[in-house]
């Protein structure tokens, strides 16, 4: 079961500078000295959209399910992978 509060709206730090390519892929930076830099893509990306638009885990699954051939079982595992990652990284509080 997941750790995250899926009701909850986690919102971008606000050392965290986004940009959407044209290919779909997000690239974020953490703008301190931590250079911290990801390319993100996929469900990833669509994640992030979600966050970015401040809506909780619950809705951005539903928007991801209807989007994508994809499990339940294997969503809630990568977005729970990739939220909590983000979260330790400090990308989002």
């Amino acid at each position: 079961m997941s750790n995250l509060d899926q009701n909850k709206v986690y919102q971008v730090h606000e050392d965290v500078v986004s940009r959407n390519n044209q290919d779909g892929t997000f690239v974020l930076m953490k703008m301190d000295d931590s250079e911290l830099f990801y390319k993100i893509d996929g469900v990833a990306a669509e994640v992030w959209k979600g966050l970015e638009k401040k809506m909780n885990l619950t809705d951005i699954k539903a928007q991801i399910m209807s989007d994508y051939n994809v499990t339940s079982a294997q969503l809630d595992a990568d977005v729970e992978t990739f939220v909590s990652s983000l979260l330790s990284k400090k990308l989002l509080k």
